[in-house]
């Protein structure tokens, strides 16, 4: 018995130990959990203070471009959806996007993206990227999500807006042809030959198949084995000849004005080609349109980003449709906001689309709040926009006539404010005097008009 009692006494005692030992360690747990609370607080905290400030910062009219992505991040960190998405939507109407935040905005909006109106979201999300930069990875990364986007007519008319853009470029359009390829094989795989559009579904592959080998892609020749002789017959790998070595030297050199020099060189190749019977199926109006958008980005910081744009500009407005034309000016308001150029381009490009006069002002008004980079540049931009106006008035209709004065003052004035002694060679009173003359036959006005120029520029 005494034995008994003592094994029954001491294993009594082991319980107490181990009851006393489990009490101790959720005492521990305990207190780690409202360590971490309080860690969890504090960082919220510090985070609300650096939104604080930086919304400071940005009330004074400073603007620093990573300013705005630590807001961004620091509004992520606190789980504030809304408000994140409200930054970068302020700072994309503030300045284009690096590819990576483009990424970063995508790619989060993916994953939590699950009903069709998010899906559209996504897809002009998508839209404004490629307006802001030719980037394979945000291109990529399309391809990879449209290819879930639902029915097969919505995957193709994803991997179209993409063909589009990049379908004709050499160095990586393949890689989007594969993808509109597979899809199509995918779906002719789901069908059988009894399915009346089969035969149909087949002509679609076989085209993925010719427009992949018909184009001068870097490595297309030897992707389809069964059309390598049909495409050796169109073009003797001739035309891809010519254009590695560019594509190869773009690879090596990271200075940005010789990568543009080589960009001009390799383009100005491709439009001597272009010229050339034996390559009409190569699609070359594509080829430079992507040449164009990928040294529009690659060299957004050269010296001579300008003058690319613009020879992009004007290259599409030669070649395309309506639409492209509108697509290309957009990125290259994007791309260059401070330059009149693009923005009177966009202005006549309305104009010509008949957009009601309001339409036209507003790009207008958008493009002056961005500031120009120069006078010369607020003038042109003025001046572009009062002959707009001047061509919307009825000299006829005198609340026509009185708007068109009410913006020549208006636009004086306002050169005058903003550039001081750099608007004395003001062309837009001696824009006003001629008309005042002219065309609305009122030389008594014309006359002070240019008396007031010779007493302002004294």
């Amino acid at each position: 018995m005494a034995v008994v009692e003592d094994e029954s006494r001491n294993a009594s005692e082991e319980e107490n130990e181990i009851e006393v030992v489990v009490e101790e360690d959720e005492g521990d747990q305990d207190s780690d959990d409202s360590e971490d609370d309080d860690d969890d607080e504090d960082d919220n905290v510090a985070l609300e203070k650096k939104v604080a400030d930086l919304e400071r910062k940005f009330e004074e009219g400073l603007f620093e471009y990573e300013d705005h992505i630590n807001l961004i991040q620091a509004l992520w960190g606190l789980s504030e959806l809304d408000r994140w998405r409200a930054a970068f939507d302020r700072l994309q109407q503030l300045t284009i996007l690096k590819p990576e935040h483009w990424l970063l905005r995508i790619q989060t909006e993916v994953s939590i993206a699950h009903s069709e109106e998010s899906r559209k979201q996504i897809v002009d999300l998508f839209k404004l990227a490629t307006l802001d930069c030719y980037s394979i990875e945000i291109l990529s990364e399309w391809c990879s999500w449209s290819l879930s986007a639902g029915d097969a007519n919505s995957v193709r008319n994803q991997l179209e807006e993409i063909l589009k853009r990049a379908g004709a470029d050499p160095l990586s359009g393949k890689v989007f042809w594969d993808a509109r390829f597979e899809m199509e094989k995918a779906h002719l795989e789901s069908m059988t030959e009894g399915d009346p559009e089969y035969k149909n579904q087949k002509k679609k592959l076989l085209w993925c198949l010719e427009e992949t080998v018909t184009r001068p892609l870097l490595r297309g020749n030897l992707a389809w084995q069964p059309l390598q002789e049909l495409a050796l017959e169109l073009y003797d790998q001739d035309y891809v000849d010519k254009i590695t070595p560019y594509e190869d030297k773009l690879l090596t050199i990271d200075d940005v004005e010789e990568k543009c020099k080589i960009y001009q060189e390799y383009i100005d190749v491709v439009k001597d080609l272009s010229q050339q019977e034996k390559y009409s199926d190569c699609d070359c109006h594509a080829i430079l349109r992507v040449l164009y958008d990928r040294a529009t980005t690659d060299c957004l910081t050269s010296e001579k980003a300008h003058d690319l744009l613009q020879s992009f500009a004007r290259y599409v407005q030669r070649t395309s449709s309506r639409e492209t034309v509108g697509r290309i000016l957009n990125a290259c308001v994007r791309r260059c906001s401070t330059k009149a150029t693009f923005w009177v381009l966009k202005m006549q490009q309305a104009e010509h689309e008949g957009k009601d006069f309001d339409e036209v002002k507003t790009i207008f008004e958008k493009a002056l709040s961005k500031g120009m980079e120069t006078y010369k540049d607020a003038e042109s931009l003025w001046l572009g926009y009062l002959e707009f106006t001047r061509r919307r008035t009825a000299f006829d209709n005198e609340p026509d006539v009185e708007r068109l004065r009410k913006t020549f003052r208006l636009a004086w004035d306002s050169l005058a404010e903003a550039w001081g002694e750099e608007s004395n060679d003001c062309e837009v009173p001696l824009f006003w005097a001629r008309l005042e003359y002219k065309r609305m036959k009122d030389p008594k006005q014309g006359k002070e008009i240019f008396e007031e120029i010779f007493i302002w520029r004294k």
